[in-house]
């Protein structure tokens, strides 16, 4: 006969492993640094694998249907998916995930795109929008100012900068073109090439900081 657990052992073995994950965020209060660092890598990841699935070129470009068809096919280059860091005022740091229209509309949201459901990522978990930027940015928008993307209430981030292939910036916006390539864009400018690696670092609320390091390749790791 095989020896076999409990169903008491079991559930002793479960309550120590759960006691000992709460002290673990008392001893080691950087571990929400870290946490915050693998969440923000798959994000990435996945804003990368909509990008390489996307077909926004092919629809915007060669069989656009929209009253904005000249702007689309002129700007269509610009329509990539990206992470963006945002500052909110009441929330602190946060980041949300979507694609850039091609079409030119003034908003004070994100920059040249309307607030469209269909530029805004879902988690392909539980199909929320990606999205932590306001309670109304739009009808599709997902209440997500104290959940997971808000970095700062929900991981204690006190700092995020970029640096490297796409310049100095506080906070900052990760692109991915249609085959997976790293680029660069500033607030109203061109999307442009990486002069190399981009950096992002993470500060937390001990003082301690880590590193996420996106290759020009789209190769996205820890630093």
């Amino acid at each position: 006969m095989k020896p076999a657990f409990s169903l008491l052992e079991i559930v002793l073995i479960l309550g120590i492993l759960s006691a000992l994950a709460w002290l673990g965020y008392a001893w080691f209060p950087d571990s929400k640094l870290y946490l915050a660092q693998n969440q923000i890598i798959t994000h990435l990841n996945y804003t990368r694998f909509l990008a390489l699935s996307s077909t926004k070129h092919i629809t915007q470009g060669a069989f656009c249907q929209s009253d904005y068809c000249q702007a689309e096919r002129e700007r269509w280059t610009e329509s990539l998916w990206r992470l963006q860091f945002s500052k909110l005022q009441d929330v602190g740091y946060a980041y949300y995930i979507y694609s850039d229209s091609a079409r030119k509309v003034s908003t004070k949201h994100f920059d040249d795109r309307p607030r469209d459901a269909q530029e805004i990522a879902r988690d392909p978990l539980d199909n929320k929008y990606l999205n932590s930027y306001n309670y109304d940015n739009s009808k599709f928008a997902n209440a997500l100012r104290a959940g997971d993307l808000a970095i700062t209430k929900r991981y204690g981030i006190l700092e995020v900068r970029m640096s490297g292939g796409c310049g100095e910036s506080e906070g900052g916006r990760v692109l991915f073109d249609e085959r997976g390539f790293l680029r660069c864009k500033k607030p109203y400018e061109q999307v442009i090439v990486p002069q190399g690696m981009v950096r992002l670092e993470l500060q937390g609320s001990s003082g301690k900081s880590v590193g996420i390091c996106i290759l020009e390749s789209g190769i996205v790791k820890k630093c």
